[in-house]
């Protein structure tokens, strides 16, 4: 007899019972689909740009409004709904043919336009509203919008110019050319405000230029740590000098390229087997050390196969991790690439960061189920700790992983030929780092460490004639374990809808200071329907108890 979905669905749910059905705690891991994860690697570092730069514009024009900015939600939903349509099953995955690539591109330049946009025009209102006083030189205001204080590497337009802090104190700079050719200005901006800002100035003056300088033996190091590579410009050792403890238990930064021959679904998996044939590569090679104010970078480059590698790894004078920043140009069929990395790190299981969580995986593949799930995916990092010390992998666009007993690795690219034979061929920019750190993943912040990666603050100019402050916070959340997913205007009535989300599995009190005084306050649920009032608020601060992994939805009204 033909029936409805949804009366399926209740008798289901009619017979379903605890002694009956079995209570699954864990990911829904989907074997066949290994491969999603990397392939068409341009749609998902769009993806992972356009989530992040939504996510903003909604929070600098919510609080925009509060200087008579008019929620432009009609433009957010329109970016929205396109971002989500690319995020079909076929589409952002990059299991579609050649046609549909170029279609989704030119969907990610709408996306962006209007969302960039959106952000510009609310950061111009907020940037009227603080100190435009010229007193150091021309002043800018940097734009935070985590829940938390934020400490962001800098990229300017280059200029000429040397750059103060509000105290007058000259901040170190350093010109960079990135491999795409783009010539940058480099600062590090300490402990911007939690969803709020922090004014510069720049003054007209000569940049001086990194120093070239030779690799002295096989070593480059600076107060944070000392790398050590061989003739194929692979790391031996990183040094941490700061917990004075070796990083590495082998080798580190080893590209590895494998035949990729999944079957049938060739743009959708990874089968275990890729292991059984692996490539040889030629020897990479250092082509140049630059040291300067803010950075040293050590330039490789390395021929795989028919492909081209350029990295510059840089070691910050005032960040404690590296980055890998990194072209390839990629010119593959049926091959897979991998990048890894050796630690000295003895854990059973390591941590990666998916949408609103946290998840545990285990390093040994002791059972079936372990074995099948030998690639996984992860957003911001992953991590292996033991107890007083551990190593993490930050990303800015990368989601395929594998961890194998010490050996942590990341996926970079596949070169599927089914359904499009054209599939990830081309010039591919991305950048990983290592962030070695005392304690374990949640002592360590590295939650934190994942979203200045992928947020770094907004500059914006500021008009003389501004009034304000130099530095401000408009919302300030003091668990570094909660994360503001989302501060927006509700879809249906005159109020604001905030969204917090416990990350690190951990009961939590929480207060957050908001940047107006509160009227009324109902949580709610994702849909921003059956509101049940709450008495959390006092003047503009929320405080509740989350717990873990728990997200938390308020309608508020100020």
């Amino acid at each position: 007899k033909p029936s409805k979905i949804e009366d399926s669905l209740a008798r289901m749910k009619a017979n379903a019972t605890d002694t009956n059905i079995p209570t699954w705690k864990d990911e829904l891991y989907l074997e066949e689909h290994r491969g999603v994860h990397t392939t068409k690697a341009l749609l998902k570092k769009l993806n992972r740009y356009s989530e992040n730069l939504y996510r903003q514009a909604e929070i600098f024009a919510s609080i925009a409004m509060k200087y008579g900015y008019e929620y432009p939600l009609e433009k957010l939903n329109e970016g929205w709904q396109m971002i989500l349509t690319n995020q079909f099953h076929d589409s952002l995955p990059g299991s579609h043919i050649t046609e549909v690539f170029g279609d989704l591109c030119a969907i990610y330049e709408d996306i962006i336009k209007i969302g960039e946009s959106v952000r510009s025009e609310a950061l111009d209102v907020l940037a009227g509203n603080v100190d435009g006083s010229e007193k150091y030189g021309k002043p800018f205001a940097l734009f935070n919008s985590l829940g938390t204080v934020a400490t962001s590497k800098i990229e300017l337009p280059y200029k000429d110019v040397e750059i103060y802090d509000a105290d007058g104190n000259k901040v170190p700079t350093q010109s960079y050319t990135k491999l795409d050719g783009t010539k940058v200005l480099v600062f590090i901006a300490k402990d911007i405000p939690a969803v709020g800002y922090k004014v510069f100035y720049t003054k007209d003056a000569t940049v001086g230029e990194a120093t070239a300088t030779a690799l002295v033996g096989n070593t480059v190091e600076n107060d944070n740590f000392k790398l050590t590579l061989d003739k194929s410009a692979e790391l031996t050792s990183i040094f941490d000098k700061k917990n004075n403890r070796e990083v590495l238990d082998g080798k580190g930064n080893v590209f590895r390229l494998y035949e990729d021959l999944p079957g049938k679904y060739d743009a959708w998996d990874i089968v275990a087997s890729y292991v059984d044939r692996e490539f040889d590569t030629e020897a990479g090679k250092v082509t140049g050390i630059t040291t300067g104010d803010v950075f040293t970078v050590v330039s490789i480059e390395k021929n795989i196969n028919k492909s081209l590698l350029k990295q510059n790894i840089i070691l910050y004078n005032e960040l404690d991790k590296i980055d890998f920043d990194t072209f390839i140009s990629w010119h593959e069929q049926e091959k897979l690439l991998k990048v890894g990395f050796d630690v000295d790190v003895k854990a059973q299981k390591f941590t990666r960061d998916i949408a609103y969580a946290t998840i545990e995986s285990s390093n040994y593949r002791h059972n079936p189920y372990d074995k099948a799930k030998f690639e996984v995916s992860a957003h911001n990092f992953i991590d292996m700790s033991e107890d007083n010390y551990g190593v993490t992998i930050l990303n800015d666009c990368k989601y395929g992983y594998e961890v194998d007993k010490q050996r942590m690795i990341i996926t970079l690219l596949k070169a599927p030929m089914n359904p499009d034979p054209m599939s990830d061929r081309g010039d591919h920019y991305f950048t990983y780092s290592i962030y070695p750190h005392s304690g374990n993943w949640k002592n360590a912040e590295t939650l934190v460490r994942g979203l200045e990666m992928n947020n770094p603050a907004v500059a914006v100019d500021v008009k003389a004639d501004a009034k304000g402050d130099v530095a401000g916070s408009f919302i300030n959340v003091d668990g570094k374990n909660v994360t503001l997913e989302a501060v927006k205007k509700c879809e249906d009535e005159d109020a604001y809808i905030i969204r917090f989300v416990e990350k690190s599995g951990a009961r939590t009190d929480v207060t957050a200071e908001l940047f107006a005084e509160i009227k009324s306050v109902a949580e709610c649920d994702l849909l921003e329907r059956n509101d049940v009032a709450v008495s959390i608020a006092n003047g503009n601060k929320l405080s509740f108890t989350i717990n873990p992994f728990e997200i938390k939805c308020y309608k508020i009204r100020f």
